[in-house]
């Protein structure tokens, strides 16, 4: 038996998976036709009910999606300062900039000792 050639088995089993995938695709599509159809309906029921009763959101809810997942004034300075820099081609220039920056605020501090700035 040459392996090279193609018995009539071996594509009714390709034709047997091909009809298996597509009936599990079938299934898949009309379970998220089901799915997209209930979504709509609440949304249209949920818009209908804004409508209806012109009232806002909570403040509470407002609130508590305005709020930070991750508050930066809670990780100390010196981890943050170790963490290491990321590198860009203007690294160096940026550096130099923040370096003046620090000179310049150093300087300003300095000069507002006596108040008069």
């Amino acid at each position: 038996m040459d392996t090279d050639t193609v018995q009539l088995g071996d594509i009714k089993k390709v034709h047997d998976q091909a009809n298996y995938t597509n009936a599990v695709l079938n299934t898949i599509a009309e379970q998220l036709n089901q799915l997209n159809a209930k979504t709509d309906s609440k949304k249209e029921a949920s818009k209908k009910d804004m409508a209806n009763s012109n009232t806002k959101p909570s403040s509470s809810f407002t609130e508590s999606i305005s709020e930070p997942f991750v508050k930066l004034d809670s990780i100390p300075t010196s981890i943050i300062e170790s963490l290491p820099k990321p590198k860009s081609p203007n690294h160096d220039l940026l550096q130099k900039i923040s370096e003046q920056i620090e000179a310049i605020d150093k300087r300003k501090a300095l000069a507002c000792l006596d108040k008069t700035c």
